[in-house]
Formats: structure tokens, C-alpha cells, sequence
């Protein structure tokens, strides 16, 4: 089957469970032009900072014209996989041993091994004022588990974690959103507040990885993978592995 003309061009995703509205602009008072429904394709041109929703998340995401413009609230959308992997960059076409190409259009991680493409995973790199650094990087320090700390924020106990440029860095991600973690935009009130849910079918949820979903920019640089993708990447991926980060 063809590949679609834009699969490796525009980030790829769908509406999460609760739907989203597609507002005029990134803020929770601005005019709805859509309700939509979970499961809902979605394509999104840039990522751009807007009214915070939940606690210390601002990322919005601005729709294709295509699909009617407008913005969604990034913790109500997932990243999809492409059915194959990006091509890898011109400078990495030929290299033959293990490296970690980064796509942040996509914010599709893709390792090589021997020069052939083994696996796919969903990244939620920096979000908008904290945009992951783009340039040609290698894993520099490898650490099994590292409290991280940083403006607001102090994360015990990230696993698998891989710098390799200033404090970015691959790891895994397990953490969720304080308090309101199961809501999405739909359950904000005209005011922008959330509005307070009798039965809120996500409370039990919790977990590993819940929160904002894999995809989705939400970090401050950044790339977060879920666990097992971490733990396996981490295995295979020896200091001055080169790691692509382009968009």
C-alpha cells in the first residue's frame, strides 16, 4: 500500500479518550469551531504555547488547514507510529553501525542497528519556550536511574537515562499529571477552569504513563519513551552512539 504524501511531512495523531474541541485559539475561552470525538485523525503543523490547562502544561497544537485550522489542547491528543520509519537524514544514509535518529516533526524516535531501522517509539520532546536542541549529538552519560530537578519540578527515579547534549536527554517516562490527570480539554468551563467531574471514569486509571500522552511535546528538552522502549534502547546503545536530532 502507498505511503500517504504527507506521512513523514506533519505530526500524525488522534483525540484521546473524553474528545477535544477545536478552538480559534490556544486558550480554553476561545470560540469552539469543532467537538470531537475520541479516536478522531489529527493533523498538526507546530506545536505553540498557550493557556495552561493542566498544571505546568502550555502546549497546544495548531491544526492543518486542511483539517479546518484552529487549536487543540496537547493533553488531549496521542502521537500514531508511521508504518515505517522516517528516512533517516542524508548525513546518516550510509552509517552502518547502531545510532538514535530523532524526528521532532514526527516525535518518533528511531533506532538503527548495523545500519537497518529496529524500532519505533513514541517521544514527548521539549514543549514550546523548552524545544529540544536539534544538531548532530552522541550519548555522552548513561545513568540506570537519576533524580531530575529543574525549574518547578524535581522527578525521582527516571530510568534508563541517556544525555546527550547539556541536560537533554533520552529516558523513560512514568510520571502523570497532579490532580486532574483523565480530564482534557472538553472538561473545561467557559471560565477556563475544570469543571468538577461526580464520576470521572479515570480516576482509578493512574500508572505508568498516563498523563500527557507519548507524542505530544511536554517536556523541558527532554525526549521521554515509555519504559520498556527505554530499558530496551538503553541495552543497545553504548556512549558516543551518535544521536540525530532534526526536524
Amino acid at each position: 500500500m502507498p505511503l500517504a504524501d504527507d506521512t513523514f511531512t506533519i505530526w500524525h495523531g488522534v483525540v484521546r479518550e473524553g474528545g477535544a474541541y477545536r478552538r480559534s485559539a490556544p486558550s480554553a475561552g476561545a470560540e469552539i469551531l469543532e467537538d470531537l470525538d475520541p479516536g478522531t485523525p489529527v493533523r498538526i503543523d507546530r506545536w505553540v504555547g498557550g493557556a495552561m490547562l493542566y498544571p505546568d502544561v502550555i502546549t497546544w497544537g495548531e491544526v492543518d488547514p486542511d483539517d479546518g485550522g484552529g487549536y487543540i489542547f496537547g493533553g488531549s491528543l496521542a502521537g500514531v507510529l508511521p508504518p515505517e520509519a522516517p528516512p533517516a537524514p542524508d548525513n546518516m544514509q550510509d552509517y552502518a553501525g547502531t545510532w538514535v535518529d530523532v524526528n521532532l516533526t514526527l516525535d518518533v524516535v528511531t533506532a538503527y542497528v548495523d545500519g537497518a531501522a529496529q524500532k519505533m517509539m513514541l517521544t514527548s520532546p521539549g514543549r514550546p519556550g523548552y524545544e529540544t536542541d536539534t544538531g548532530n549529538f552522541s550519548v555522552r552519560t548513561k545513568l540506570l536511574s537519576q533524580t531530575m530537578t529543574g525549574p518547578g519540578y524535581v522527578v525521582p527515579g527516571v530510568p534508563h537515562v541517556q544525555y546527550f547534549f547539556g541536560g537533554e536527554a533520552l529516558h523513560g517516562r512514568y510520571w502523570t499529571l497532579p490532580g486532574v490527570m483523565g480530564q482534557t480539554s472538553a472538561d473545561v468551563d467557559d471560565d477556563g477552569q475544570f469543571q468538577a467531574l461526580d464520576d470521572n471514569p479515570y480516576a482509578d486509571a493512574g500508572g505508568v504513563n498516563s498523563g500527557v500522552a507519548f507524542g505530544v511535546p511536554s517536556s523541558h528538552g527532554c525526549l521521554g519513551i515509555d519504559l520498556d522502549s527505554a530499558t530496551w534502547l538503553y541495552g543497545i546503545t553504548p556512549v558516543g552512539t551518535p544521536v540525530e536530532v532534526h526536524l
